[in-house]
């Protein structure tokens, strides 16, 4: 069978590209276009060049490729210690995906003309599915890699902040949510909602399981009469107008680079969920970070 090295060439050298690019795009690693070119060049020379010289044994191949992908890694990104095993293990699973992906597509498009040699499709009829292959991994990979910015969107406005009550202590992952302007109707002091089922550690539960009862106008009874909370009106979460049981908390702790403290803040108890994942359980507005207002000192 006649092999045409330029079309081997080719061939290679668009799957490899594809391989770098998609690696670069989800690691975020810098690169410029001259650098993926050359070693999307450097890589397929050296498959061809394994294929015709080389003779390399079959168990000597797996080493070969392994520091063929390592040279070709800092070639693109140059030598980050610190990242070559992220960018290695984020091109091997591209590079999988995109393999699997390529071996279905020219299956499905020629599978009476593949030929596999030395761990290579040959043909000259094969890059037109490599290009089908490419196009199609290529779609997925920025698919993923929208999903993972998204992602990445939502959790970094995740904050984790501890609510101290009756001296306990109860950890919950809060949304920062710039539409909270909730304020405590008496001394307009700001207010995190939580949702009912994180405050059971911290709070008393008969008040807590009465929470549906006094909204409905019936009083929990002398034996939670004690129980000092108050009513706080908001027009969202699902209504346009409601009211929330909320109450006073020792203090709470805002867990970011500089812990804030804050003692006047109220805690508005929202008798559900506020998400479908669980990724969070509680709103807080971006007053709450204002450093200004928070106390130095505990007793």
């Amino acid at each position: 069978m006649t092999i045409y090295l330029d079309i081997v060439f080719l061939e290679n050298f668009l799957l490899n590209f594809i391989i770098i690019f998609s690696t670069s795009l989800i690691t975020k690693s810098k690169t410029t276009l001259f650098k993926m070119v050359i070693t999307s060049a450097f890589g397929s020379l050296f498959s061809i060049s394994e294929y015709i010289y080389f003779g390399i044994k079959e168990n000597e191949k797996f080493i070969f490729k392994f520091v063929l992908s390592i040279v070709m890694i800092n070639m693109t990104f140059g030598f980050k210690k610190k990242k070559l095993l992220f960018n290695l293990v984020v091109f091997y699973l591209v590079s999988l995906s995109f393999g699997g992906l390529s071996f279905a597509t020219l299956f499905f498009i020629n599978s009476e003309k593949i030929i596999i040699k030395n761990d290579m499709f040959l043909g000259i009829s094969l890059l037109e599915s490599i290009v089908i292959a490419s196009i199609i991994c290529f779609v997925l990979i920025l698919v993923l890699i929208v999903c993972l910015k998204i992602y990445e969107k939502k959790k970094s406005e995740l904050i984790e902040i501890e609510i101290i009550n009756n001296g306990k202590t109860h950890k919950v992952m809060a949304l920062y949510d710039t539409g909270n302007l909730l304020k405590e109707p008496i001394t307009q002091k700001d207010v995190i909602i939580v949702e009912k089922g994180e405050l059971y550690d911290i709070c008393d539960n008969n008040f807590l399981d009465s929470i549906k009862d006094i909204l409905n106008g019936k009083w929990i009874g002398d034996e939670n009469s004690n129980y000092k909370f108050c009513l706080i009106p908001f027009s969202s979460l699902g209504n346009e107008n409601g009211i929330l049981i909320g109450f006073k908390p020792d203090y709470i702790k805002v867990n970011i680079e500089e812990e804030i403290f804050k003692n006047e803040v109220f805690v508005g108890i929202y008798d559900g969920k506020l998400t479908n994942n669980n990724l969070y359980t509680s709103l807080i507005g971006l007053n709450i970070l204002n450093r200004e207002e928070s106390i130095n000192e505990l007793i």
